[in-house]
């Protein structure tokens, strides 16, 4: 027998072999990929392949996601915060402070005017009628510098009935709220100084459960506020994904959502609401042809304007 043949007859069945293990080994890395994929579906963090995020909205929504499951709720202690809020010592801006004191005299105002008759009330404009929250904000951005947990509904305030306002630690206004998860006990009572010291009483049980979230409605300047984004072109995407950056930490873990609003549906329609703020009436078309008057007169307006008109060409001759 020739060594050739001698060779093919020895060497058959190491072939065999290599080819049912080489099998075997792309057997197994299909279903290890199929167990990959079957587990990448079924994940919470799952990313489909035509999704690309950074580390830092992987982190955003991993926050959100609440991948901890070590517990089905989150708390804190309700005397730690008590203590956060006696050593701060928080003081409310002078800034705040007038917003809060022309409020209070519009308030006595129109308190006043409805007292007297049934005609002088229905004289007032319909501006006037509209109900002012803007003590909620204001009182709001102080309250989280404690308690940055939990979202409150405001169920009473009183204002000081005397005529003059000074700069002493003379009572100025209170205000009740209590926390709006379902579990939470969390309330408080808060008395505001002349001075602008806010001293807040806290009472009750912080207790969330994860995966509930809340959010206070977002009105006054804070709404003005948001609508000047998607005036300066932003979309209503990029501006949610820029509130969630704004989340705290705090914000992420007790379900808090003040700063971005209840659901993407909030910012939609802030966004539509600049929209229209933008038109000039309420017919297309005649909204479009006043705002091509006005740009016309920012264009070629009608008086003359000092200066000189200068004309550059690439042709020498031309006259």
């Amino acid at each position: 027998m020739p060594p050739t043949s001698s060779s093919s007859v020895i060497n058959s069945p190491k072939s065999k072999d290599v080819d049912s293990t080489s099998k075997n080994s792309s057997d197994v890395n299909l279903v290890s990929r199929l167990f990959a994929q079957a587990k990448n579906a079924l994940s919470p963090t799952k990313t489909t392949d035509h999704t690309v995020i950074n580390d830092e909205q992987k982190n955003v929504l991993t926050f959100l996601q609440r991948q901890d499951q070590d517990s089905s709720t989150f708390t804190r202690d309700i005397d730690e915060i008590q203590q956060i809020e006696r050593e701060k010592a928080i003081v409310i801006s002078q800034n705040d402070m007038d917003k809060l004191k022309q409020f209070r005299e519009d308030y006595l105002q129109k308190k006043s005017q409805k007292n007297t008759t049934a005609d002088t009330f229905d004289d007032l404009d319909t501006q006037n009628k509209k109900r002012n929250l803007e003590w909620i904000i204001v009182l709001d951005r102080h309250i989280k510098q404690s308690n940055d947990y939990c979202v409150f509904v405001y169920e009473r305030h009183h204002f000081t009935n005397q005529t003059t306002i000074g700069n002493t630690d003379r009572f100025f206004m209170s205000a009740d709220a209590h926390c709006k998860f379902d579990s939470c006990t969390c309330e408080f009572h808060a008395i505001i100084s002349e001075n602008g010291r806010l001293e807040v009483d806290y009472s009750g049980k912080i207790v969330h459960r994860k995966g509930e979230h809340h959010a206070r409605p977002i009105r006054g300047s804070r709404r003005e506020e948001l609508q000047q984004f998607p005036m300066l072109g932003a979309t209503p995407g990029a501006v949610h994904l820029q509130q969630l950056k704004l989340l705290s930490v705090d914000n992420k873990e007790a379900g808090n959502r003040n700063v971005v609003g209840s659901s993407r549906s909030v910012i939609r329609k802030i966004s539509s609401e600049a929209n229209v703020k933008l038109h000039r009436d309420d017919d297309l078309d005649k909204s479009l042809r006043e705002l091509k008057v006005e740009q016309a007169k920012k264009i070629f307006p009608g008086e003359v304007i000092p200066g000189y008109l200068q004309e550059i060409s690439t042709d020498p001759l031309r006259l």
